[in-house]
């Protein structure tokens, strides 16, 4: 008789606790993807960074180089980056061609000094520049920004997160 009045505890899952489980899941799912998106747009940003700093030195190298026939295209006095307005997703790989190197105007003019366009990747846009083109010119090089600037300054930026990169007279890079 002992046995009847005994009752047997049941273990058994409600849908309250079920639905609770998944809601929690869910939380961090979506916790977890937000932070890839996140991280993923750093690493993007970073990579124009590493890039337009490539970009500079190109130039400065180009300059040092001085190649004095390139695709057809003489005189060229100096090799620089054109930077358009702000916000901006791209700039330009520059040679300053003149007829006399001593009477050049050390900017881009037109598209027809543009050796190359770099496009930033999507969502990363250079927000902010105190100058429009920085040239190299050699030997040394000296450094000319357009419009004068003792230091140049570039931040680029994903909206959210962004990098400084400041140049100097002697063209020197550093990055916050």
């Amino acid at each position: 008789m002992k046995n009847f009045l005994k009752k047997e505890k049941l273990w058994a899952t409600s849908i309250v606790e079920i639905i609770a489980v998944v809601f929690i899941a869910l939380v961090l799912l979506s916790v977890t993807i937000s932070y890839s998106k996140q991280s993923s747009k750093i690493i993007l940003l970073n990579r124009d960074v590493i890039r337009l700093s490539a970009k500079l030195t190109q130039a400065k190298n180009l300059s040092l180089a001085l190649l004095k026939e390139e695709s057809g295209v003489s005189n060229i006095c100096a090799w620089g980056l054109h930077f358009p307005t702000p916000p901006t997703s791209e700039y330009y790989l520059f040679f300053d061609k003149a007829n006399d190197c001593d009477n050049s105007d050390k900017k881009w003019t037109d598209n027809s000094e543009t050796k190359e366009v770099i496009f930033l990747d999507q969502g990363i846009e250079i927000t902010s520049t105190n100058f429009k083109d920085i040239l190299f010119w050699p030997p040394e090089p000296t450094v000319y920004f357009k419009p004068n600037v003792n230091q140049g300054t570039i931040i680029i930026s994903t909206g959210n997160y962004q990098k400084t990169i400041k140049i100097n007279k002697l063209g020197q890079l550093s990055f916050e």
